[in-house]
């Protein structure tokens, strides 16, 4: 869960939807059993176990899940002594070597976190709490394996290295600060054992641990593994709490703070507060934050985007105790932002001091609320359980609150909020810049990072009339749903009028649409995918490279118009390729058709501010350089995928025409020659239809514009193969057809391959080559299934074709067949969450699938698959141009003919 889902205030006054169950009293001694708030829409079974030692457990029973628990005790960083660094390390390996215990052990701030995937383990775990002398032998072995490990190398991260900085600079004393002296791994232990005694007897104690299990054993039998373990453990002595320092000096803040990193630029401003995590009812900050990383248009974010000076904006707490935290709201600065770092913070200033008087609005906390509810039954409940954070969560909230605490919420105490606001003074912050041109013969003494201290001003620069106007708090969000209904399975369309259940609802020049009303009837969530296929735009590169900024320009102003759709819960995504432009919308089914417009009435108006473009041109350029983008297509990477479109253009290429194109020419949209569109999940068909004529409005000219579209290849009746070297050999089958017998055996072929280290046949007299590394993958293009092949460099095809048929040529191929089909008839063949229900329905339209995948499956045998790959190897993989030659790809390009590809297909 991200920083900003867990600030949110989110209101249970209305949430009609929660599981809440009686506390109820088990047999055992020493435990109680209670209920834990759940969502109706949670699939698994949840029961809290609270002992009379303090120690508290969660058990999550879910259907088909392996078993797997973590433990936490509260010692990690911040309870090293001031002077002994890593005791707490040295403490938690040597309690796991005296029960014997091979778990994966992570030291954090304030946790050690201790994991396995066997119940039986239990009473080990349990063992870690109590009592136990340990040898002197046992201790010197750990401290020498703590060297070891300390002795490897570590990739320093930027935010570790300002972490430490900031470390440095908290006063000694605090639990925040960095530690110093020698290492525990390298004391002697006859000074050692007496800290470790009483390390080992102020923390590993039952009171100050908590567990999580998961697994598909029933609550009844978690609860007795659990409190076999467990009970019998005496509680800890009475501990007096020592008062804790502050946590910077007197006369210390204001700070200014530069920092040496490898990354660009980064502003951050770090405020000390009181830990708020006890309020997680009322969470103080979660309004403030909100205001504070807004990117709709009148915010800070737009503000500064429009300006030239940043990219992004978040904020949270970055270092925690018990007691009190760092608050941080830290800016990515453009070079332009960085010669303007005191503007931009008196920027930030000038927000903070508006928010008493404009931003504190009950509403805002309803909305939240709101918010909260929808998060909470349709969001939380379908994702993967985090086991680590929910552990950590135990030692900070209720425990039947363990899953709805990151959004409950009480009721708006605006007292508290503004004693929370506060703390936001230009008097109590550190200010650092982070950047790689920062030089200082000052550095840390954990990570070795240069930085630089000077006192910084509270006083800062007045912000201009023109600039105030410019700035203002959101209205209220128009895309909160005020209701939600989910549709009835009897008044939705069944299957028909095409494969897999999708029926077509428009079929006219320029627009096709489909409708699937999706699998899952109990969520009021759907999808709408378009894709425009624009003219022209892969004519010349310079018409490539235009399409390409246009659509990343284009982008960068939905991320700042649907900000609003995505905090309530919404999402969309675009997606940039040779055909045109591919933009997936999902979320509620209420908030479709409101979506739709405003990406409609953004598509022909595209921002094209000189800082947009510019950042635009950057982000194309570094993501043409590199091998995945989560906005351009495969197809301007990926040498196979390039070579199915007809025209393409090499990166180099691409690269080279960004640099010619003006902003005068993004004014406009490229003209779209055909519109393909489908609605899925749960609406009515009718709706559905709304949704296709809306689209048509916006997107659709009435003259539809003339020019050529790129367009995509495949194979025709006979097999195609490519082989291609981009730094190893990559062999590429496709399949003659597109029924599901290809599908499922080009997927089974990979199964089997890869991963495998394959034998080479030798011929006679000749010296055995060596084995071949492969790699395997089931690879779709334009809907026609595909096998792709990589090994070493040094191989020849011929030699991977011939390892690959002598590894199927093997006795337990029939065995691991039968192991790969026993688990897709468990699993779905792609299994997705909502809301993006019909994606992979979407990758097969226009283009019908014919057969049954089962039948397909059922024929699946040793037999089969050997005689389906030597049918597939039959064809001569033709030799594809290295991507980087871009003279002979000129050349290759011209030489190209429709005849030698094959059809096209839309």
């Amino acid at each position: 869960m991200s920083w900003r889902q867990s600030l949110r205030l989110f209101s249970f006054a209305t949430l009609v939807l929660a599981l809440t169950l009686p506390s109820v009293t088990v047999a055992a001694q020493g435990v109680k059993a209670l209920a834990v708030t759940a969502s109706d829409s949670d699939p698994r079974q949840y029961r809290a176990l609270v002992f009379d030692n303090g120690f508290e457990a969660l058990l999550i029973q879910e259907p088909g899940a392996q078993t797997h628990w973590v433990m936490t005790v509260a010692a990690g960083v911040n309870q090293d002594p001031a002077t002994l660094p890593d005791l707490h390390r040295l403490a938690a390996m040597a309690k796991l070597a005296a029960v014997g215990a091979d778990w994966r052990l992570r030291s954090e701030d304030r946790y050690s976190l201790f994991r396995a995937d066997d119940l039986g383990e239990l009473t080990r775990a349990a063992a870690l709490l109590s009592a136990t002398n340990i040898e002197q032998s046992l201790i010197a072995r750990t401290q020498q394996q703590l060297a070891d490990l300390q002795r490897t190398g570590h990739q320093v991260s930027d935010d570790e290295r300002r972490i430490d900085v900031l470390r440095t600079l908290v006063a000694s004393g605090h639990p925040l600060a960095q530690r110093t002296g020698q290492s525990a791994s390298l004391v002697q232990l006859p000074l050692l054992e007496p800290e470790l005694a009483q390390f080992w007897q102020r923390y590993y104690r039952p009171d100050n641990a908590r567990l999580v299990v998961r697994s598909q054993e029933s609550l009844d039998e978690l609860q007795r593994r659990v409190s076999d373990a467990f009970v019998g453990l005496a509680p800890g002595p009475a501990l007096e709490r020592a008062p804790v320092a502050e946590m910077f000096a007197d006369d210390t803040l204001p700070l200014q703070v530069d920092i040496r990193v490898q990354s660009g630029p980064q502003l951050g401003l770090y405020f000390p507060m009181s830990n708020p995590e006890a309020l997680y009812r009322q969470k103080p900050l979660a309004v403030v934050t909100e205001l504070l990383t807004d990117r709709g248009p009148g915010s800070l974010l737009s503000l500064l985007r429009s300006l030239g000076w940043a990219h992004t904006i978040q904020a949270g707490r970055v270092l925690s105790s018990d007691s009190d935290s760092l608050f941080a709201l830290e800016i990515e600065l453009t070079e332009l932002g960085v010669a303007a770092r005191e503007q931009v913070v008196a920027l930030v200033f000038y927000v903070i001091e508006q928010i008493p008087y404009k931003g504190l609005k009950p509403w805002r906390f309803d909305e939240l609320s709101r918010l909260a509810e929808l998060d909470f039954l349709y969001t939380d409940a379908r994702s993967a359980r985090d086991l680590p954070e929910l552990a950590r969560r135990l030692h900070r909230v209720a425990i039947s609150d363990i899953l709805s605490a990151p959004y409950r919420f009480t009721a708006f105490d605006e007292k508290l909020v503004r004693r929370y606001l506060e703390f936001l003074r230009s008097d109590n912050v550190i200010i650092a810049l982070s950047d790689s041109q920062v030089s200082s013969d000052t550095f840390t003494g954990y990570t070795r990072t240069a930085y630089r201290t000077q006192s910084a001003a509270s006083k800062h620069p007045d912000i201009k009339l023109a600039v105030r106007r410019k700035l203002a708090f959101a209205e209220p969000n128009n895309f909160v749903p005020k209701r939600l209904v989910v549709k009835e399975a009897q008044l939705l369309p069944g299957p028909g009028g095409a494969a897999d259940g999708a029926l077509k609802v428009v079929d006219k020049p320029g627009l096709e649409a489909w409708f699937h009303s999706g699998q899952n009837l109990s969520m009021p969530t759907a999808s709408v995918y378009l894709r425009l296929q624009l003219n022209t735009v892969e004519s010349s590169a310079d018409a490539a490279a235009r399409h390409l900024l246009w659509a990343q320009v284009y982008r960068q102003q939905l991320d700042e118009i649907l900000y609003n759709a995505e905090q309530a819960g919404a999402e969309y995504r675009l997606w940039a390729h040779p055909l045109g432009l591919d933009i997936e919308v999902a979320g509620f089914n209420s908030q479709l058709g409101l979506m739709l417009s405003r990406i409609g009435q953004a598509f022909s108006t595209p921002g094209v501010a000189p800082s947009g473009v510019k950042r635009a041109r950057e982000l194309l350029i570094e993501q043409l350089g590199r091998p995945t983008s989560e906005f351009l297509s495969r197809a301007y990477t990926d040498p196979l995928l390039q070579w199915h479109y007809r025209p393409s253009w090499s990166n180099v290429e691409l690269i080279d025409a960004l640099g010619r194109i003006q902003d005068e020419e993004l004014r406009r949209a490229p003209p779209v020659g055909q519109l393909l569109m489908l609605c899925a999940g749960n609406l009515y068909r009718q709706e559905a239809q709304r949704l296709v004529a809306l689209s048509e409005h916006y997107f659709l000219a009435e003259a539809r514009p003339t020019g050529e579209q790129a367009q995509l290849v495949t194979a025709g009746r006979a097999p195609l193969a490519v082989a291609y070297r981009d730094g190893e050999l990559s062999v590429y089958f496709q399949a003659a057809g597109s029924d599901a017998r290809e599908s499922v055996f080009t997927r089974a072929l990979a199964g089997l391959l890869n991963g495998e280290l394959l034998t080479v046949p030798a011929g006679e007299g000749e010296t055995a080559p060596p084995p071949l590394a492969v790699r395997a993958e089931p690879f779709p293009v334009a809907g026609r299934p595909g096998l792709l092949l990589q090994s070493s460099q040094n191989a020849s095809p011929d030699e991977l074709l011939a390892a690959v048929l002598e590894r199927l040529a093997e006795p337990d191929t029939g065995q691991r067949l039968d192991e790969l089909k026993a688990v897709w008839r468990r699993q779905p063949r792609e299994p997705e969450l909502p809301p993006w229900q019909g994606r992979e329905l979407w990758r097969e339209l226009p283009r019908e699938q014919t057969g049954d995948y089962r039948t397909a499956l059922a024929a699946l045998n040793s037999a089969s698959i050997e005689r389906y790959a030597r049918s597939l190897f039959q064809a001569v993989p033709y030799p594809l141009v290295a991507p980087e030659d871009s003279q002979q790809r000129s050349a290759y390009q011209k030489a190209r003919t429709l005849e030698s590809l094959g059809p096209v297909v839309p």
